[in-house]
């Protein structure tokens, strides 16, 4: 490939985040030394949608992908750490045994109540049932292994975890799915990211109902619903908010969902400032913008004068 680049020109290798598939040639291309660039799939096909592309093969997506690079400006992309890609890949296992365990206690449910049981099978449930709980305590452990073995994971972790409500396993899992936050900018690339930007349906005098658009990581808004609960109760900031939006909301469900998404970006912000949970932070801020103002004012009075 190299004999066939112009040694005058910036050669960066574009694509487009395709679940894992994507991964190893990312990273075959990284040792190599090229310069990669991974897009995530909702952006490259809205870009797709702008052009008016309608067909679908290897040869337009590629053509399509170039001058995607070529008109926007790109962020190179490097490799994670393989503790947060372990982390990653436990997340998703404990996930999909979370959901294997409501399954199966939904099936123990529905045999309790059913007239005739079958002695045998109700051992074979509870044992697969012990199973699930076993296995699911051994991913934890090997998670907080894991990340005891990398001191910077572990202290920024800590600073999430210094947020009332937030358990290890919630950060460790917020964490892992966003690969430290490596690929996110801003705040409102990481609520769209975790599919809490809001989406407004509004034409004319039609008013839609405001919902959130759930798209992408899926996993983040699932491990984030107990934290939240949880910081409804015990987080002096996030229990102030929810308290302020829960009478404007028809649904209590969608302030604490208000919450989730504080939560992530407070997560993100602390991981990002590398700081600990300050509850007087808003009370702070708060005082520091009165003070300025002040200040302000002050000031124009004397150029007044």
């Amino acid at each position: 490939m190299r004999k066939l680049l112009d040694t005058h020109v910036d050669f960066i290798v574009v694509m487009e985040a395709t679940g894992v598939y994507h991964q190893g040639v990312a990273h075959y291309l990284y040792q190599h030394g090229y310069a990669v660039c991974i897009r995530q799939s909702g952006r490259v096909k809205r870009y797709a949608q702008s052009l008016d592309q309608r067909s679908k093969t290897d040869a337009l997506d590629s053509r399509m992908l170039s001058m995607h690079g070529l008109e926007r400006d790109l962020r190179l992309w490097h490799p994670p750490g393989k503790c947060l890609q372990e982390l990653k890949a436990l997340s998703r296992e404990r996930s999909a045994l979370l959901k294997d365990r409501t399954v199966e206690k939904n099936r123990q449910d529905a045999k309790e109540s059913c007239h005739h049981s079958n002695p045998k099978a109700t051992k074979r449930h509870l044992a697969r049932l012990k199973l699930i709980n076993v296995q699911l305590a051994s991913i934890e452990a090997e998670m907080r292994e894991l990340v005891s073995k990398d001191p910077e994971v572990k202290s920024k972790l800590g600073f999430l975890q210094s947020i009332p409500g937030v358990s290890f396993i919630s950060a460790a899992t917020v964490v892992g799915e966003t690969l430290g936050f490596e690929s996110i900018t801003n705040i409102k690339q990481l609520t769209s990211y975790a599919g809490y930007d809001v989406v407004l349906r509004e034409s004319g005098s039609f008013k839609g109902k405001t919902r959130i658009s759930k798209k992408d990581n899926s996993h983040i808004r699932g491990v984030l619903h107990m934290p939240s609960m949880a910081c409804v109760r015990c987080n002096p900031t996030l229990k102030q908010f929810y308290n302020r939006l829960k009478p404007k909301k028809a649904k209590p469900l969608v302030a604490l969902i208000a919450v989730q998404r504080k939560l992530l970006i407070l997560m993100f912000t602390l991981w990002r400032n590398e700081e600990n949970y300050d509850a007087g932070f808003e009370k702070k801020k708060q005082q520091r913008s009165k003070t300025l103002a002040a200040q302000d004012n002050k000031l124009i009075a004397q150029l007044v004068s």
